[in-house]
């Protein structure tokens, strides 16, 4: 019995290769797997290319999760159908008991098992709500599923001739395709309930189905209604368990949110009673903010981001970003938002392969050549943790044995390669060289709008007073801070017209 796996995705390079792996690992000897990748810019793609030959995939823009799974559907060959999202996982066995069940009971159309619900590091999490599901689940109902929806995606599969007969999944549906699938299914046919573990619905932050929102519970009920007109009672157990959930969840939130502001108020309060002491021993360095300016945050908030003074960029703005690293965020959001081009430039081999593998906006172009005060070729130190990517023209004691050498260029020969006479935005992640080049780039009196710059002088060797003097030269030539980032690294400097 073949069986055949849709696996919709975007930009879960963090999750998918589990996902992939836990489906492979079934050594299921007819299977069938395909991935439809939205167009993924964050090493998504390079992780599917590890797999060309053992799974289906492409990578291409699409209209969301529901076209992405009808257009995976529509290519399945198999008897068995499923689709497993990117951040999910199936037990080990899960595809082999599916098959059994299907072959033991013929007349079965559909069928669904239990699944558990796991955090970000594969933890169980939430043990009384997969309980809860469980005991729902034992038999179905479609009053009952009208009533709630004890149906848990991940671990549920169908012949391939029920999409033939009830048609794929409603594209207009965002956040309960899956149940408004079941409801169709359920009026044709009763599923069978295969009573074994079979999946793992990964839960957090970040998921769409983590940020829970009314929305969810409210088109629930919505499709319900729309379902169920024979089913009064159903419907008044519906509206009952949408006031029960909804208010579940907002007591959890505010649980999570008092225990994790709590935990976050402990760990500023430390990051400020440290970097006081450094700044009593001359080890930090202190600047206020200078100048008021509209300033917009850009790129990740967990990394890779910076402040940008929004109303003096448009559609024509040169922009050029030094240190890329294995995060475009920060440029990918200038583009979106401004719609401006976003030169990049990394000549770390790392960033280069990472790059390399991404699938990049037209208006975003990178080169393999790092910044430095002179022109010619440079020694480029890489990190002690051979995991980390960014590297350094300032050598470090434990890896000055494997330097590379790399091309480098001052800022005005790279305006004059590509024609430019002023740049509206400027940023430096150069992991310490920032300050040879700043200094380069005001003596040469290059214009240049905005810059944003990370300090490293808690580099060994740098110290705080090379930060102190590079800011003071750049107050000397006009240059204002407008914003500067938690940590106290990341610098947002305006020119003063």
């Amino acid at each position: 019995m073949k069986i055949s796996i849709v696996t919709p995705s975007y930009n879960q390079a963090e999750f998918i290769e589990r996902t992939i792996r836990s489906i492979l690992d079934q050594n299921y000897s007819d299977l069938e797997y395909i991935v439809m990748d939205g167009g993924s810019t964050d090493g998504t793609v390079g992780i599917l290319k590890k797999y060309d030959g053992k799974i289906i995939w492409k990578s291409e823009k699409d209209n969301g999760q529901s076209d992405a799974i009808n257009k995976g559907l529509k290519m399945v060959a198999g008897d068995i159908v499923a689709y497993l999202n990117s951040d999910d996982t199936y037990e080990p066995g899960t595809l082999a008991k599916a098959a059994k069940f299907f072959k033991k009971n013929p007349e079965i159309k559909w069928a669904y098992g239990r699944c558990k619900i796991i955090d970000e590091n594969d933890k169980e999490i939430r043990k009384w709500i997969t309980a809860y599901k469980n005991l729902l689940g034992k038999n179905f109902s479609y009053p009952k599923l009208l009533a709630e929806n004890f149906i848990c995606q991940p671990a549920t599969f169908w012949r391939r001739e029920l999409l033939d007969e009830i048609g794929y999944f409603n594209e207009k549906e965002h956040f309960c395709m899956d149940y408004e699938f079941w409801l169709r299914a359920g009026q044709k046919y009763p599923a069978g309930a295969i009573p074994e573990h079979l999946a793992n619905f990964r839960y957090y932050s970040n998921s769409k189905s983590g940020s829970v929102n009314k929305k969810q519970f409210q088109d629930e009920l919505r499709l319900a209604k729309q379902f169920g007109k024979d089913y009064r009672f159903s419907i008044v157990l519906h509206k009952f368990n949408y006031f029960k959930i909804t208010a579940a969840y907002q007591l959890i939130s505010v649980i999570n949110e008092i225990a994790s502001g709590a935990m976050n108020d402990l760990k500023k309060i430390y990051r400020k009673f440290l970097y006081l002491i450094k700044l009593t021993a001359g080890e930090e360095v202190y600047f206020p903010i200078q100048t008021d300016a509209s300033k917009e945050f850009m790129g990740s908030k967990k990394y890779g981001g910076w402040f940008v003074c929004p109303d003096r960029l448009d559609e024509k703005s040169v922009v050029y970003s030094f240190g890329i690293g294995e995060d475009i965020s920060f440029d990918l959001d200038i583009i979106k938002k401004i719609g401006c081009k976003v030169l990049a430039f990394d000549p770390t081999p790392k960033s280069i392969a990472w790059l390399k593998k991404q699938i990049l906006p037209k208006k975003f172009s990178y080169c393999e050549c790092g910044l430095a005060d002179y022109d010619g070729v440079a020694d480029f130190f890489p990190p002690k943790n051979s995991n980390h990517v960014s590297c350094s023209l300032i050598p470090r004691n434990d890896s000055k044995n494997r330097a590379i050498k790399v091309k480098v260029k001052r800022l005005k020969s790279i305006l004059n390669k590509f024609g430019h006479k002023k740049i509206n935005l400027l940023k430096l992640d150069i992991e310490g060289a920032e300050y040879d080049v700043l200094k380069d780039i005001m003596d040469s009196k290059i214009d240049v709008d905005q810059i944003l710059v990370e300090f490293h002088h808690r580099l060994s060797g740098v110290g705080a007073n090379k930060t102190r003097q590079i800011i003071k030269k750049l107050n000397c030539n006009g240059y204002k801070i407008f914003a500067i980032s938690p940590t106290r690294e990341e610098y947002s400097f305006i020119k003063i017209k």
